[in-house]
């Protein structure tokens, strides 16, 4: 976790990869309707504005730093329990 943490997961990287494939995507959003394409504005944007407050650049700096914590000992991670693959468990 720590070797993902300090290379592929890394905040800038993702956010940059969103800034990069926004554009290419938003048209064929913006073809289904204008509330999905006022959505998708909402989730890749910078935060703050409508009624997405969280956005996936927001979550992703929250999360990084979630598991920097985790891995410092510094806080402990949640179980939720769900309806995914694994028996509905998914560790955050």
């Amino acid at each position: 976790m720590r070797e993902f943490s300090d290379t592929i997961f890394r905040p800038e990287r993702i956010i940059a990869q969103v800034n990069e494939l926004a554009p290419v995507i938003r048209p064929a959003i913006a073809q289904e309707s204008g509330g999905k394409v006022r959505w998708f504005d909402s989730v890749v944007g910078e935060g703050g504005s409508g009624n997405f407050d969280e956005t996936i650049k927001t979550f992703v700096k929250a999360r990084a730093q979630s598991v920097e914590d985790q891995l410092a000992g510094k806080a402990q991670g949640s179980v939720l329990h769900g309806h995914g693959g694994d028996g509905g468990i998914a560790h955050f």
